[in-house]
């Protein structure tokens, strides 16, 4: 069976507690329906924020969207896309936030996303304190019409204030650093680095989180980016908030936050628990990065919580025409090339023009970009890397294992280039 992502609603959660109950009392209403039709059972719906009248998405649009979600989560019916995935989709291919429940649009949302489905809604004030909610379930394939349903309920003040305010952009996660400052955690080290890094030591201590590779991924990244700010003369900070809920989206900040950087030797010298905390020691040799090639790319994976077996979906932008490379990496560095691979191998990407990977046509020639666990784990954290290269340097990576290692060949190569990363979590159907 495939098992539905776990999905953080925290919007739902920050509602008032009467305005939360009424809006998920009718998304089970709208459920009902949905959830009944002959819909394929864990395929991948894009559940886009319900519309106003006016053709504009409110905060209830988004409340309502919300709850569907955890609602087909919780049921195991679908396979959730990520609200953070499907925003910077509709934003990739030119789309705003309005219009979206037209059936035309469903096809090019599900081509790009690689949604299955599609789920619409609509919500219209029908009297002063009355709205009707309307729903609709969208093959984005064919814009089929598969379920549809409405409910009417009390609009209560607290809701109305939310159908009134446009919805915002997901805010930001907290910074990952308090104003404590901790310059004593970084310190450069009395030894020769290799090919012109230095070297630094870095301390971190994060709260353990439900496993040990996931605290371990934390502390890492923590200390990496403290080196890089020694380096680079910055103010070091205090420790992140790492809260299990949004792990994947704080090491995403702290990889983004290093990219300035390149490792060249590194080395964990202790890593520890205690006390309800993961205390981690990196000898680490940073380099800094080549700047100013004005190559750029931006990349965003299609979910960022997998179980063993659910597909992958990669969309890279890049600012100028370039090869694309997608690397799958552990956080103690060892990298797997994942794309270009046998089958799919044109790599080429243009400027400015989002590529999925893999594309409609791959998928169907049984190309696919699965979730798998390390052996005899139960849940892992790893990342998803995209290297993009001026020029084709496939022939450097021969016998290469380590992702340092694949940056370094490109680096001494002359090419211009540019990564960014996303980083996600496997787990197991049964892992608590």
């Amino acid at each position: 069976m495939r098992h539905a992502l776990i999905l953080s609603c925290s919007f739902l959660l920050a509602l008032p507690a009467k305005a939360a109950s009424r809006v998920e009392k009718t998304a089970a209403l709208l459920a009902e329906p949905l959830f009944a039709s002959p819909a394929q059972r864990g395929a991948n719906v894009a559940i886009i924020p319900f519309e106003s009248a006016d053709g504009k998405t409110s905060e209830l649009g988004r409340a309502f969207s919300d709850s569907l979600s955890a609602l087909a989560i919780t049921k195991e019916r679908f396979t959730v896309l990520d609200r953070q995935y499907v925003g910077q989709m509709l934003k990739e291919i030119r789309l705003g936030m309005t219009g979206l429940g037209d059936p035309n649009t469903a096809a090019r949302i599900g081509n790009f996303s690689g949604a299955r489905y599609q789920l619409v809604g609509r919500i219209e004030l029908i009297a002063k304190r009355r709205i009707r909610v309307s729903a609709r379930l969208l093959e984005t394939e064919t814009s089929k019409l598969v379920a549809s349903t409405a409910v009417e309920t009390r609009l209560t003040s607290q809701m109305r204030a939310l159908l009134e305010k446009t919805v915002a952009v997901d805010a930001v996660s907290a910074s990952l650093f308090n104003e404590e400052a901790r310059d004593s955690d970084a310190v450069f080290l009395d030894r020769a680095g290799v090919r012109g890094c230095r070297w630094i030591e870095a301390r971190a201590s994060v709260p353990s989180l439900e496993s040990v590779d996931a605290s371990r991924a934390a502390a890492l990244s923590v200390a990496r980016s403290k080196a890089v700010a020694r380096m680079q003369g910055t103010e070091i900070k205090g420790h992140p908030d790492f809260s299990d809920d949004a792990v994947s989206e704080q090491l995403e900040k702290v990889l983004r936050a290093t990219r300035s950087s390149r490792v060249e030797a590194e080395k964990v010298v202790d890593a520890h628990k205690t006390s309800g905390r993961y205390e981690l020691t990196l000898e680490t040799c940073l380099k800094p990065a080549r700047k100013g090639s004005g190559l750029s790319v931006e990349m965003m994976l299609n979910q960022n919580r997998f179980t063993p077996g659910q597909d992958a979906r990669a969309i890279v932008t890049a600012s100028r025409d370039a090869r694309l490379y997608l690397f799958s990496v552990d956080f103690d560095g060892r990298a797997i090339l994942v794309f270009p691979s046998e089958g799919a191998a044109d790599n080429r990407v243009r400027a400015g023009v989002p590529f999925a990977y893999p594309d409609e046509a791959l998928r169907a020639g049984g190309i696919r970009l699965v979730a798998e666990l390390p052996k005899g784990h139960a849940r892992s954290v790893e990342t998803l890397r995209a290297l993009a290269v001026e020029r084709d340097v496939s022939s450097l990576f021969a016998g290469l294992e380590r992702y340092a290692d694949f940056v370094k060949a490109v680096e001494e190569s002359g090419a211009a280039w540019d990564e960014d990363a996303r980083v996600f979590t496997i787990r197991s159907a049964d892992a608590k």
